[in-house]
Parts: structure tokens; sequence; C-alpha cells
């Protein structure tokens, strides 16, 4: 929002859990907008910002379930070893 409290953007839902630790870190969250795009522009692009966060040793983002990998890598990596092998 701005000073006079116009709201200008938004924070997408799936970033939100991601940054919601961020703030309880002192002096640890910063947005900085990068670039404005005025209307007719929708206004959920508007605004780009960059976010710079100071985080605690043991925070990992976009390690929670929900970003967890469809594909054991080590056995499609095995399974691609053994086809190259066959050709």
């Amino acid at each position: 929002m701005t000073a006079d409290s116009e709201h200008i953007g938004h924070l997408p839902d799936y970033l939100l859990e991601e940054v919601q630790p961020l703030i309880d870190v002192p002096d640890g969250l910063q947005v900085i907008v990068e670039r404005l795009n005025p209307p007719p522009i929708p206004s959920q692009q508007r605004v780009l910002c960059r976010l710079r966060a100071r985080w605690s040793a043991d925070f990992r983002p976009f390690s929670g379930p929900k970003y967890a990998s469809l594909v054991d890598h080590a056995a499609a990596h095995e399974r691609d070893a053994e086809a190259a092998r066959a050709e």
C-alpha cells in the first residue's frame, strides 16, 4: 500500500507461507519497487518488486511438501543410464 493507503499490489498466496517466517526476523525483510507499469496493465502486474530477506540458518525456502519433487531423481538417472547401456 502507498503512504496514503492506496492498494497497489499483493503477495501471491503461494508465496505467503514462504515469506511469513521472514517477517518475524528483526530488520530481515526489505521490499524494493523495481518497476511501475501504468494502466491499462492489469493491477496484479503493475508493480514489480524485489524482496530481500535475512533468514535463520535453518530456514529452507520452498522446501515444504508442496514443493517436493514428483520424480525420484536418483532412480530416474539410473533408469536413463540403463536405457543408454541397452542401446
